[in-house]
């Protein structure tokens, strides 16, 4: 990714922090393995009922999602006696089965399988007409994938970026299953050409999903987020920064039973000034989206699926 000038401390390296997404990547892609074959034969909500080996699993052997869990839950919900919290983790591992019970089935099915309530889809079009692109900038909150239905129409092609092995290996796990075709992949494995490939992209008028909410290399900057500090990546601010691109917060969110809202917000141009500090810029810009996060997060308590140690080290 295009590196702007930070001053925070360094990182410790990517191979270090991803070994963590790595645990939780390969636990998540047995289990939507199993779902997606299930689920096609019982259906949705059985498939419910039967997401008990995945709570024993993360509830019981992977203790570092399960601390995660508890990391999380204590800071957006508050302190709990033991009891509670208990509760509250295995709500919040039953929703992230259900998540990915629900994934398999939108790739299988297809959408016509959830009611989708769209809320804010009319800003992508607005967004397109200036000829740049445009960012639909999610989370590992919710179910961003059911996003792409409000592109139905949009006379622009969808790039999905991804850094994460394990969603490359969902990825042909579907196709080869028959599941259907998936966007066009920009893949941010700290080549230059990656990024070069996402300005193209974006300069040729398409648009680019991305997540902001994870790091993998060495742009990032601490902001506050749930009272405690955490790392967020630069990149995709520096990309829209240098392209003129409008990015939009984009969300799908469950509202219970089989009702997904996607929530996109206005558009939101942002542009270098060259009389100011670069990294001062991109750390306004992010800050607009840590608190816009942490908005949805408290909203949507449950549906937030980082489970690995997001803050930092030394925080309480």
């Amino acid at each position: 990714m295009i590196q702007p000038q930070m001053s925070d401390p360094a990182p410790p390296t990517p191979e270090i922090r991803g070994r963590s997404w790595g645990e939780q990547g390969r636990g998540s892609l047995l289990a939507f393995r199993f779902y997606f074959h299930f689920s096609r034969v019982v259906g949705r909500v059985l498939s419910y009922f039967c997401t008990g080996p995945t709570l024993l699993y993360y509830m019981l052997f992977a203790g570092r999602a399960r601390r995660a869990s508890f990391t999380y839950l204590r800071r957006v919900k508050g302190a709990a006696i033991w009891p509670v919290r208990v509760a509250r983790g295995f709500r919040h591992i039953f929703n992230f089965a259900a998540s990915l019970i629900d994934r398999s089935l939108l790739l299988s099915r297809g959408p016509g399988v959830f009611r989708l309530v769209e809320d804010g889809v009319e800003h992508v079009r607005e967004a397109l007409t200036g000829g740049r692109g445009a960012i639909l900038l999610g989370a590992h909150l919710g179910n961003m994938e059911f996003a792409a239905g409000v592109l139905d129409g949009v006379d622009a092609t969808l790039h999905q970026v991804m850094a994460e092995p394990m969603n490359l290996d969902l990825q042909k796990f579907i196709e080869a299953k028959g599941g259907g075709r998936f966007p066009p992949v920009i893949r941010l494995d700290g080549a230059p050409l990656a990024s070069l490939e996402l300005l193209k992209v974006l300069r040729h008028g398409d648009i680019v999903a991305m997540k902001s909410d994870r790091i993998f290399d060495d742009n990032w900057i601490t902001l506050e987020f749930l009272g405690h500090p955490a790392r967020f990546p630069t990149g995709p601010f520096t990309v829209a920064g240098l392209t003129g691109a409008p990015i939009l917060l984009t969300l799908c969110l469950k509202e219970g039973g089989k009702t997904y809202r996607i929530i996109v917000e206005p558009p939101r141009t942002v542009h270098f000034d060259r009389r100011r500090p670069r990294e001062d810029q991109v750390r306004e810009w992010l800050e607009w989206y840590v608190e816009r996060l942490e908005m949805y997060a408290r909203r949507y308590p449950y549906q937030w699926y980082n489970f690995y140690e997001f803050w930092e080290p030394d925080s309480a």
